[in-house]
């Protein structure tokens, strides 16, 4: 193998606190080894280094005491990137004390190849988003309540979670931390909302009450809406492409519900009288894909919101949320049950079963297009978050707090996962 980037731009690196890696130590391996792999300053290879410091901006540099030498590291061969806090540590192979191990870069269908014309910095996203969930932070919900769903609005820059039962069953935040208590327009079992870009406007579903569907412009002011039927509302989503909003049940004679504007909603039949408890939209694909807790076929779709197609999922799980990489071109949804809790599929159609990083009951999982990361949560288990770049291999985190985590959502202008539970001291945490 020739020596090849291992970025197309200049990878820069920061620390767990976000802060730029100045000073730090870059050093190869060969992947998943202790053996040295030299890094090159171009793809001649004619001048190799063992490591290379990091300038006061992060940047790799060739010589230590010059700042102004940046260079993207070549590599002739799969590796382990290590980032050492000393020179030392660097010396002595001290890997035990790294800021930044990653064992295996390079390798399987998760990695961009060596050799791509495509921009490849997937090596400095992996390792921010090796970062930006290795540690999560408790927060402070603005109500002790099951909240059970969280979205962001990049229009309004906030985030908007939704809960089952309390005094004030919206709070809002616009960083994370921060949390104001809302009132809903009815005390309703709230178990889902959405953003509409479009229509600039929030949208949550319930489970419960008069009327089942609540609409917001600020998520201040929430309006009460007449669902389609009276069933229990689980999830619902927007459509850009449709400029439409669909909800999905999980009891009743229709379990779909359609909306161009959340105030007049329409009814329409399901594939199958199943369990339906998420759904998402492709906007590369332009179909809606829906997952069940149960039934014979537990995934549907629909190019429409009208006219559903029943699909088969990998195993008979219990699927909680279902979500759309549009990098990978990949659905991936997670299962609180089962022998493998997570499956992925490119079409909606075909899906294959993927081993979940713990045998725990996975609620939620999102995409983050920033970070190339997918992000799971979980209401049980030692480790309560995973995370994968491809939806196949994933990785467990420790969650802030051992909660009934039931919903994570991304916010990319403020370039954080948050995520929200039923239980605990502090029901919020967020990454970084």
């Amino acid at each position: 193998m020739s020596y090849q980037p291992v970025s197309g731009i200049v990878p820069q690196y920061s620390t767990d606190d976000n802060e730029l890696a100045n000073g730090y130590y870059l050093k190869f391996y060969q992947a998943n080894t202790t053996t040295p792999l030299s890094m090159a300053t171009d793809s001649s290879g004619a001048t190799l280094l063992v490591k290379c410091k990091l300038s006061s901006a992060g940047f790799p540099i060739s010589n230590p005491l010059d700042n102004s030498t940046v260079f993207i590291p070549h590599v002739n061969a799969n590796y382990r990137l290590v980032i050492y806090y000393t020179e030392e540590d660097a010396n002595a192979n001290n890997t035990a004390s790294a800021l930044v191990n990653i064992p295996d870069v390079g390798t399987g269908p998760s990695e961009i190849p060596l050799n791509s014309d495509v921009e490849s910095a997937f090596t400095p996203r992996r390792l921010l988003g090796e970062m930006a969930t290795r540690n999560w932070t408790a927060r402070s919900a603005a109500e002790a309540n099951p909240w059970y769903s969280v979205t962001w609005s990049p229009d309004l820059g906030l985030f908007c979670a939704v809960t089952l039962s309390g005094t004030n069953r919206v709070m809002t935040s616009p960083d994370g931390i921060t949390w104001t208590a809302r009132s809903a327009s009815e005390a309703n079992r709230w178990i889902s909302v959405t953003w509409s870009p479009d229509l600039g406007l929030f949208c949550a579903v319930s489970n419960s009450g008069t009327n089942r569907v609540m609409t917001s412009p600020d998520g201040i002011t929430w309006t009460a809406r007449s669902a389609s039927e009276a069933n229990r509302w689980i999830s619902v989503t927007w459509s850009p492409d449709l400029g439409l909003f669909c909800a999905v049940s999980n009891s009743g004679t229709n379990r779909v519900m359609t909306s161009p504007d959340g105030i007049t909603w329409t009814a329409r039949s399901a594939s199958e009288a199943n369990g339906w408890f998420s759904v998402t939209w492709s906007p590369d694909l332009g179909i809606f894909c829906a997952v069940a807790l149960s039934g014979t076929n537990r995934v549907m779709t629909s190019p429409d919101g009208i006219t559903w197609t029943a699909r088969s999922a990998s195993e008979a799980n219990g699927w909680y949320s279902v979500t759309w990489s549009p990098d990978l071109g990949l659905f991936c949804a997670v299962a609180s049950d089962g022998t493998n809790r997570v499956m992925t599929s490119p079409d909606g159609i075909t899906w294959t079963a993927r081993n979940a990083a713990q045998a725990n009951l996975w609620r939620s999982v999102t995409w983050s297009p920033d970070l190339g990361l997918f992000c799971a949560v979980a209401s049980d288990g030692t480790n309560r978050v995973m995370t994968s770049p491809d939806g196949i291999t994933w990785t467990a985190r420790s969650a802030s707090e051992a909660n009934g985590w039931y919903s994570v959502t991304w916010s990319p202008d403020l370039g954080i996962f948050c995520a929200v539970s039923n239980s605990g001291t502090n029901r919020v945490m967020t990454s970084l």
